[in-house]
């Protein structure tokens, strides 16, 4: 089951709609699982990247629950190079997967 068809997703389904009618640009993709090639369709990191100068790689989900209830860590980096890295590892995902449409999520 997707993961957005669970009752306690509807707070997110609520957010991705109101983004969507804002104009964001959202995207879902599905990867073929194959032996040691595996790619994961979700995406688990969670990169913050801040006037393209200041970088956070943590565990931490933007969400209140996360910040109040759970144990979670993460680290800041300045360096220019894990910086670009990071940005392109995003434009690669982000290239790849599909546009996501109001109509593509589930009815809350």
């Amino acid at each position: 089951a997707h993961q957005c068809e669970s009752p306690a997703a509807n707070n997110q389904k609520w957010m991705m709609k109101r983004l969507l009618a804002h104009g964001a640009q959202l995207r879902k993709r599905r990867c073929e699982r194959s032996g040691a090639d595996e790619k994961y369709a979700s995406q688990h990191e969670k990169v913050w990247i801040l006037d393209g100068e200041l970088l956070l790689l943590t565990s931490m989900n933007a969400t209140r629950n996360s910040a109040e209830n759970c144990e979670e860590a993460g680290v800041f980096l300045r360096t220019e190079r894990e910086i670009e890295f990071q940005e392109a590892h995003f434009d690669s995902i982000f290239a790849g997967a599909q546009p996501l449409a109001l109509g593509d999520l589930p009815a809350a």
